[in-house]
């Protein structure tokens, strides 16, 4: 452990003088770091938010924004942290708002009839449909916490769209870089 404790720190000292960081307590450095640990301003979160393949002109495209905001901002302290994370991997909100979020925040609407079969199954979340096809509904929300990318599928209510986000960001699975 001492070996990568040592790589990390000549790897900030390329980036910074470590003789600054000496201004600053423990606590202090852990907020520049990790950021503020307190209820997530969801508010905030959606002001800077960015959208991809939504037309805001459609109203079932506006209703699904609609939607998530309402079921985001209706979450508990715990689970505003788990879709942060979930997203960001990250649980805590920017020390200086979602304004400085990089990349932005971002939901990719992703239509229930575009999952191709050749889509992983690793994000699917239901038997065949009688068809033979799969039921796309019961696919679940995923993320690139790379690009801070929500991918939601276009669920038909707020009920499907709350019990399946809820499911995703409470699974625990992901990246966990803390």
């Amino acid at each position: 452990m001492e070996a990568q404790a040592n790589a990390f720190v000549q790897g900030l000292a390329h980036a910074i003088d470590l003789h600054r960081l000496t201004i600053f307590s423990v606590p202090e450095l852990q907020l520049l770091i990790s950021g503020i640990q307190s209820d997530i301003n969801i508010d905030d979160l959606q002001k800077y938010a960015r959208y991809e393949n939504f037309n805001h002109l459609l109203p079932s495209d506006r209703k699904l924004l609609t939607r998530f905001w309402n079921i985001a901002k209706s979450l508990p302290a715990d689970d505003k942290a788990n879709l942060l994370k979930f997203v960001t991997s990250c649980e805590r909100a920017p020390p200086l708002g979602f304004a400085s979020l990089q990349p932005p925040f971002t939901i990719r609407k992703i239509p229930l009839d575009s999952f191709a079969s050749s889509t992983s199954s690793f994000f699917w979340s239901g038997p065949p449909s009688r068809s033979g096809g799969e039921n796309h509904k019961d696919r679940l929300p995923s993320a690139s916490t790379c690009f801070n990318l929500l991918k939601l599928p276009a669920y038909e209510s707020e009920a499907a769209i709350r019990k399946k986000l809820l499911l995703a960001i409470r699974s625990n699975s992901g990246f966990d870089l803390s």
